[in-house]
Order: structure tokens, then C-alpha cells, then sequence
């Protein structure tokens, strides 16, 4: 699993979001319960203070790219 953790809270913008489904998970604040997406449903208008990505890399789709300000 790889862990981002921010200052602040921050405003994601995601821009691509294709992961597998089942196993390709991309949490929002998982130390306060978080919020999963996978599939092609991201975390786009949503504030964080934590990212986490957890993969079973069996398959590859497009990936992601969420940005945030």
C-alpha cells in the first residue's frame, strides 16, 4: 500500500480514473473510516487530508491522475 499525507486539506480534481474494479483501490482518509473508489468513479470535488492506493496488479487499465489544490 502507498500512503500520501497532506499538510492541509485539500480539493481533489481528477482528470483520468480507470482502475480495476475489484482490486485496484484508492481510499480518501482511510484513518477516519475513508472513502473507497475504483472502477472509473474518483474522488473528483471531494477534500482530503490522506490518500492511499492498494493494487493486486493482475490487471493493467488506464490508471489515474487526480490532482489537487
Amino acid at each position: 500500500m502507498t500512503q500520501v499525507t497532506f499538510a492541509q486539506r485539500v480539493l481533489l480534481q481528477v482528470y483520468l480514473f480507470e482502475t480495476e474494479s475489484c482490486c485496484d483501490i484508492l481510499t480518501v482518509d482511510s484513518s477516519t473510516g475513508g472513502t473507497v473508489y475504483s472502477g472509473t468513479d474518483g474522488p473528483d470535488g471531494v477534500e482530503a487530508s490522506a490518500l492511499s492506493w492498494s493494487s493486486d496488479r493482475s490487471n493493467v487499465r488506464g490508471g489515474f491522475k487526480v490532482c489537487f489544490t
